[in-house]
C-alpha cells in the first residue's frame, strides 16, 4: 500500500505553495518564513523523518487553517505511516469549503482505493470531478479503478476525457499509450505516446514510452519477401455510431482508413526496420499525408509540429530521439557520428515545444 501512495506522489506531484500578496513587510515576512518551514517539512520527510515533518505541518495550519497544502501535505504524510483513517478524518471535512483543490479529492479517493473501498473511492473522484470538471488528474485516478480489473474500454473513457479536458497533463496520454499500443487500434498508442514523449521529456517512463513505440513499428509492420510488407496498425475497419432519433450509420475508422494507407504508401523500398529505416518511414508519412490533403480533413497537431521539424532538415535527429530506447547501440552510434545534427536539433527542440491547450490540443475523438 505503500508503493501505491508513493506512485501517486510521482504521479501528481506535490502542489506547489502560492503565497497571497500582502502589503505589509511584516505579512511578508511571515509568508517567507513559513515557506522555508514548508521546504523543511519536505526534507524531513524526504529523510525519512515523517513525525517531525508533521508537526511542522501541523504547526503551519494553525495559523493558515484554510490552507489546502498544508492540508494535503499532512493528510500524505499520515498515509506514509498507513495511518489512513487519521488521513480520512482531516481531509473529509474541507470537501465542501469553497477553497478546496481537486489534489485533496485525488489524495482522499487514492486512500479508499488503498483500502479496498473501491465504491467510496470511486465516488470521491466523481465528486471531485463535478467540483472540478477539467482536472485530468482526476480523470486519470477514476481510469485507475476499471483498469485494475483490465476494463480498459471503461478506463479510456476516463483517461481520454482527461486528455480533452486538460491537454497538458502528461499521464493521461502515457496510460492511453500503454493501452492502445497493446490493442487492436495501435495508432493511437503511437499518437499519444509520442505527444507524452513531448510533454514529459526526461524520466523513466520517456525511456519507457520510446521503447514502446519502437516495438509497436515492429509488431505492426511484417515482410513477406524481400520486396514487400504488411503493415498493421488498426484492425478496426469501421463502427457504428448513433444519430438523430438513434438512427446508427457506419463510420469509417481513421487507423485503417486513413493512417494505414499513408504509412502503405511510406514503406516503399523499405526492406527492414531499424532506427534509420523507421525515421525514412516517418519522414515520408509526414510529407504524404499533407500532400495528399489528409491533413485538412483529419488535422493532427502532432502531425503540425513534426511538419515543422521537417521543413527545418530536423524530423529524423528528432526521430532518433523519439525511438532511442529501441535501439540503443545504433542511436548512440548515430549521435556519435552526427552531432552537429543532434546539437541543433536539440536547440530546436527546446526552444520550441509542443504547446497544448484547451483550444490547441488532440485526442481521438476530433477525427475519429
Amino acid at each position: 500500500m505503500l508503493r501505491l501512495l508513493q506512485f501517486f506522489c510521482f504521479l501528481t506531484g506535490l502542489l506547489i505553495f502560492t503565497a497571497p500578496l500582502y502589503v505589509s513587510a511584516q505579512s511578508d515576512s511571515l509568508q517567507i518564513k513559513n515557506k522555508e518551514l514548508l521546504r523543511k517539512a519536505y526534507q524531513l520527510r524526504d529523510d525519512q523523518k515523517v513525525d517531525e515533518s508533521s508537526k511542522i505541518l501541523t504547526q503551519l495550519l494553525l495559523k493558515e487553517p484554510t490552507n489546502m497544502n498544508y492540508l494535503y501535505e499532512l493528510a500524505f504524510n499520515y498515509c506514509l505511516k498507513n495511518e489512513y483513517d487519521i488521513a480520512i478524518s482531516k481531509l473529509t471535512p474541507v470537501l465542501e469549503n469553497n477553497n478546496v483543490t481537486d489534489q485533496i479529492f485525488q489524495l482522499l479517493g487514492h486512500i479508499y482505493d488503498v483500502k479496498d473501498q473501491k465504491n467510496l473511492a470511486q465516488q470521491t473522484f466523481q465528486k471531485g470531478l463535478n467540483k472540478f470538471p477539467n482536472s485530468g488528474p482526476l480523470y486519470l485516478e477514476s481510469a485507475m479503478l476499471p483498469l485494475a480489473t483490465k476494463n480498459y474500454d471503461e478506463a479510456l473513457k476516463y483517461i481520454e476525457k482527461g486528455i480533452e479536458v486538460d491537454p497538458s497533463f502528461p499521464s493521461n496520454y502515457f496510460y492511453a499509450a500503454k493501452i492502445y499500443c497493446n490493442s487492436d487500434d495501435k495508432v493511437w498508442g503511437l499518437i499519444y505516446g509520442e505527444i507524452f514523449m513531448n510533454l514529459e521529456r526526461n524520466t523513466p517512463r520517456t525511456l519507457e514510452i520510446s521503447k514502446l513505440l519502437y516495438d509497436t513499428y515492429q509488431k505492426s509492420i511484417t515482410f513477406t519477401t524481400d520486396s514487400s510488407c504488411m503493415v498493421n496498425f488498426s484492425d478496426i475497419g469501421s463502427y457504428r455510431i448513433t444519430g438523430r432519433g438513434d438512427a446508427t450509420r457506419l463510420k469509417m475508422s481513421y487507423g485503417l482508413n486513413v493512417y494505414q494507407p499513408v504509412i502503405s504508401m511510406s514503406m516503399i523500398g523499405i526492406k527492414k526496420l531499424d532506427i534509420s529505416s523507421l525515421c525514412r518511414i516517418r519522414s515520408r508519412f509526414i510529407q504524404y499525408y499533407f500532400s495528399t490533403g489528409a491533413n485538412k480533413k483529419y488535422p493532427v497537431i502532432l502531425f503540425d509540429y513534426e511538419l515543422a521539424m521537417w521543413n527545418n532538415g530536423l524530423l529524423d535527429a528528432y526521430s532518433y530521439w523519439l525511438l532511442q530506447k529501441g535501439n540503443e547501440k545504433e542511436y548512440l552510434l548515430w549521435k556519435e557520428k552526427n552531432k552537429d545534427a543532434y546539437n541543433s536539433f536539440m536547440f530546436w527542440f527546446t526552444q520550441n515545444p509542443l504547446q497544448l491547450t484547451k483550444g490547441h490540443s488532440f485526442y481521438r475523438g476530433q477525427i475519429d
